[in-house]
């Protein structure tokens, strides 16, 4: 191995340690640690439940309800007024976030390439943002940073669009016009950015730190890295239009939580019952509302959909 990678192996080993070196540390015994870490990961439960259970997938309007006071931002939107520019501040607020981010991990590195130990602020500020963003609003600020390509969703008011915040209220919805084709683009490198730092971090953050061998670490990389891509599966079904596509990111959603409870269930990595049992439901909620949608999607009618021998496959699809 050259200086130069031998440099960088040790640089990106030293990012992952000082990240989750506090987080192995911590110790879950107090109740208000407890409290903070399961309101985590229930907010971070109903954002995922919430964009795979859709209307367009049969569910119910009381059961939609009822995922929605999981969903922390659908909760809070509630008791807001409606805004007509809603897609349209929540995508540059996830750009911003995402920006910050990425600037504050290049001072974090450039900090451990010059062995600076005395900025401790950045590695902080980086911490927070990684609890923030990646445990906790990981799958709504995805599908913020989505939002440009967004013509026709369940969500959020479809004339709020790419093109209605560019070229007029009643513009049709071209996210790869002419003039909307740069907004676009930059939402989807930053939302690649986004998921590929967020599932490196969810693996990295465990997998190769002396301290996952710690008694008080909470996470196994494998576990929290599919994890991940369940969230990203979720997003994708939000803005999925195709039927075949949607059917196939439920089936993929489906599998991903399923190779995921059985890790779970064979690694059990939480040091406490609460956690492992928590995780547990939260994994088996998810294959059975990916489940439950996938049937609804391949058998129900649409004139302008397959023919009735793809629906048939679909349908035999939906049911394994």
């Amino acid at each position: 191995m050259s200086f130069n990678q031998e440099k960088l192996r040790e640089i990106a080993f030293e990012f992952f340690y000082v990240l989750t070196e506090r987080n192995a540390q911590q110790s879950l015994s107090s109740g208000t640690g407890t409290a903070m870490w399961i309101a985590i990961y229930l907010i971070d439960a109903g954002q995922v439940l919430s964009a795979i259970a859709l209307p367009r997938y049969g569910w119910s309007p009381s059961i939609l309800i009822y995922l929605n006071k999981f969903d922390i931002f659908q909760l809070i939107f509630s008791f807001l007024p409606q805004s007509d520019n809603m897609a349209r501040s929540l995508f540059v607020t996830a750009a911003v976030v995402v920006m910050l981010t990425i600037l504050v991990t290049v001072v974090v590195v450039r900090t451990l390439q010059m062995e600076n130990v005395s900025k401790e602020w950045p590695v902080a500020v980086l911490r927070r943002m990684d609890v923030l963003l990646v445990s906790t609003i990981y799958t709504s600020t995805l599908a913020w940073l989505l939002l440009p390509l967004q013509c026709n969703d369940d969500s959020y008011d479809t004339t709020d669009t790419i093109s209605s915040w560019i070229r007029g209220e009643d513009a049709p919805c071209t996210p790869f016009g002419p003039l909307e084709a740069g907004v676009t683009v930059t939402s989807l490198v930053l939302a690649l950015i986004f998921t590929v730092a967020s599932t490196a971090t969810s693996l990295f953050n465990f997998e190769p730190n002396v301290l996952s061998q710690a008694p008080a670490v909470r996470f196994t990389g494998r576990v929290e890295a599919l994890w991940c891509v369940v969230r990203t599966l979720a997003v994708i079904i939000r803005f999925a239009e195709a039927r075949i596509l949607q059917l196939t990111c439920l089936v993929a959603t489906c599998i991903a939580a399923s190779v995921a409870l059985a890790f779970h269930i064979s690694i059990l990595p939480f040091h406490s019952q609460v956690f492992n049992l928590l995780r547990g439901a939260i994994l088996g909620a998810v294959v059975w509302f990916a489940i439950a949608s996938a049937v609804v999607c391949s058998v129900s009618g649409d004139p302008t959909g397959p023919s009735p021998t793809m629906q048939m496959s679909m349908s035999i699809m939906g049911l394994v």
